[in-house]
């Protein structure tokens, strides 16, 4: 809704962007509810680490220490087909 609001009172003078939490699963709402098609997303997700050894008494201070985060490529693929769905101008 804050969104929707200001796209409107930027009247095409900007672009909005949503973003914060925006997955292939809700990209389409936050589209029609809003309006916008410029959309901000990490795409993230983790993938193991290729390491052959293993201490688990060494940690580096993250809960994870043998995976990391990855921009996914399919994420954004889904993203970007779903966006151009609504996107007149794409």
């Amino acid at each position: 809704e804050f969104i929707s609001r200001l796209r409107i009172i930027a009247d095409n003078r900007i672009k909005i962007m949503a973003g914060c939490g925006v997955t292939p699963m809700n990209v389409a709402e936050i589209i029609h509810k809003s309006g916008v098609v410029e959309i901000h997303a990490s795409a993230k997700t983790r993938i193991e680490s290729s390491m052959s050894f293993r201490n688990m008494n060494a940690k580096m201070g993250t809960a994870d220490d043998y995976s990391r985060t990855i921009t996914s490529k399919e994420i954004v693929n889904n993203l970007s087909k779903i966006i151009h769905e609504y996107d007149t101008n794409a």
